[in-house]
C-alpha cells in the first residue's frame, strides 16, 4: 500500500492514518479478518487502542477501507487495461497484467484467498470489490467464441494461478526445500500462463 504524497507533504493525522491501514493490511492478509483485533493493530501501529476511533469507528469500517485502498487501485489498473487492443490479445497480456500488479503489491494475493476460502461467507465489503474485478478481468474472455463454462474455467484457473504464485507460492516451495523468487521464477511461471490463454483462444489447438 503506497502513500499518496511523500511523507513530508503529509499531516501526522495522515501519516497516522496510513500507517493504521498499513499495519491492519498486514495483519488482515496475515491472520484474516476474525483473528485480527484492533488492539493487536494499535500495539503494531503504535498508538493507543481508543486512538484508532479517531480514525476507525470500528473494526469493519477498518476492513472496508483496506479493502477499498487495496482494489480501487487494482480496479482502475484492469479498467484501462479492458480498453487496449482485441479480445485474444488482452486474454493472452492479462496474466502479465496481473502478475506486474500482484509483485507491487503481494499482500493482496492473501488477502484474497483468505477470503475466498470462506465461499459462502465472504465478506460484503470484499464481495463488492470482488465482483467488480472480475467483471473488470472477465470482459476480453466473454468476447471470444468459446462456451459459458468455458470462460468460468478460463476465469477460475486465471485467478487461482494468479494469486495462488504470491499467496501460498512461497509456503509451497518452502515445503520442497526451496525459496520462491519473484523476479527469477516469475518468468516461468507467466509463460505457462500465456500458453494456458493461447490454448484456451486457439480452442485448445495450440
Amino acid at each position: 500500500m503506497n502513500p499518496p504524497f511523500e511523507e513530508t507533504q503529509l499531516s501526522k493525522g495522515e501519516r497516522t492514518r496510513i500507517r493504521i491501514l498499513e499495519v491492519a493490511e498486514a495483519m488482515f492478509a496475515s491472520r484474516g479478518y476474525e483473528a485480527t483485533t484492533l488492539r493487536d493493530i494499535a500495539r503494531q501501529v503504535p498508538i493507543q487502542q481508543p486512538g484508532l476511533y479517531n480514525y476507525f469507528e470500528t473494526k469493519d469500517d477498518l476492513y472496508g477501507s483496506v479493502i477499498e485502498s487495496v482494489f480501487e487501485e487494482m480496479l482502475r489498473s484492469l479498467l484501462a487495461f479492458s480498453q487496449q487492443a482485441d479480445a485474444a490479445q488482452r486474454l493472452e497480456e492479462l496474466p502479465a497484467h496481473a502478475l506486474r500488479y500482484l509483485a507491487a503489491h503481494p499482500l493482496s494475493a492473501k488477502l484474497l484467498y483468505r477470503e475466498l476460502l470462506k465461499t459462502d461467507d465472504v465478506h460484503p465489503f470484499m464481495k463488492r470489490w470482488l465482483t467488480q474485478l472480475l467483471d473488470a478481468a472477465t470482459g476480453p474472455v466473454g468476447e471470444l467464441p468459446v462456451s459459458r463454462r468455458e470462460q468460468l474455467v478460463v476465469v477460475i484457473t486465471m485467478y487461482s494461478a494468479v494469486t495462488g504464485f504470491f499467496a501460498i507460492g512461497p509456503t509451497l516451495a518452502s515445503l520442497m526445500g526451496e525459496e520462491l523468487d519473484f523476479d527469477a521464477d516469475g518468468p516461468l511461471h507467466l509463460e505457462l500462463l500465456q500458453r494456458y490463454a493461447r490454448a484456451t483462444i486457439s480452442g485448445g489447438k495450440r
